[in-house]
């Protein structure tokens, strides 16, 4: 399993894939773990990362 990248959601509720590929959804301010191989779409959608999500 590739590392997983932690992220803040910033959008009310955002459909992302996690860790294991799995698809999820998460409401704003929760902390997640994206897969690296969807990390590129989730910041496209939820806006650039916060330094404490790097």
């Amino acid at each position: 399993m590739p590392d997983a990248v932690k992220r803040t959601v910033r959008l009310a509720s955002i459909a992302y894939v996690d860790a294991d590929g799995r698809t999820r959804r998460a409401d704003r301010g929760q902390q997640v773990e994206v897969h690296p191989d969807s990390l590129e779409r989730f910041d496209n959608l939820n806006g650039e990362p916060e330094e404490a999500d790097t």
